[in-house]
């Protein structure tokens, strides 16, 4: 179906699993996943601070998240030249949600473990490995919104201690397969057009 405004067809495509919207060539919705080539973007009470842009590792370390006011960040962006944040973001305490650019597709080991106030998570890399204990005790964890369209064979310790009632948002056309995945079936999967 397609709507002319102006010069320029505003176009519709339907389909149980496929809704698309283009203005043009351009693809409205669903969006694009944003991208953000800083190293990281921390948001805390009373201000923002950001690392240095990225660097030969690709990488953001332990002793680089607490350098800052890392038990007052309340949002995290992880920029998309990211590929290592092994145990980085451990025990940040007021963090409430983080982006995680489409770079960290392997290393996610007990990265946000016991990041308590952590409730909404957003990852962008469309394919991913084995993440050993990577959100285990986030205990207030509501949401998650991946973009790979293949359900990640994950580790059984993944999600230790997330609520059984989060909700994971995947691509429309991947719904299926993440409710028949290991461990992904424990938990609802709805698609990115109930966002």
């Amino acid at each position: 179906m397609a709507v002319k405004i102006g010069n320029l067809d505003v176009s519709f495509k339907l389909g149980s699993a496929d809704t698309k919207v283009y203005l043009g060539d351009t693809l409205l919705y669903p969006t694009a996943p944003p991208s953000f080539q800083g190293k990281w973007l921390a948001t805390y009470t009373g201000g923002t601070t950001t690392s240095a842009d990225c660097d030969s590792t690709s990488a953001i370390t332990k002793s680089e998240v607490r350098a800052g006011n890392y038990t007052a960040y309340t949002k995290v962006i992880i920029g998309d030249c990211v590929n290592n944040i092994r145990e980085a973001f451990q025990r940040c305490s007021s963090m409430t949600e983080v982006e995680i650019g489409s770079g960290v597709t392997t290393d996610l080991y007990y990265s946000f473990e016991d990041c308590s106030a952590l409730t909404s998570v957003t990852w962008y890399a469309t394919s991913i490995a084995n993440q050993d204990g990577g959100f285990q005790r986030c205990s207030s964890l509501q949401k998650l919104v991946m973009y790979a369209t293949t359900p990640p064979d994950i580790s059984s310790t993944m999600f230790n201690g997330v609520p059984s009632t989060i909700i994971v948002y995947v691509p429309d056309e991947a719904i299926t397969d993440y409710q028949n995945a290991n461990i992904w079936s424990n938990y609802t999967i709805k698609g990115h057009s109930e966002l």
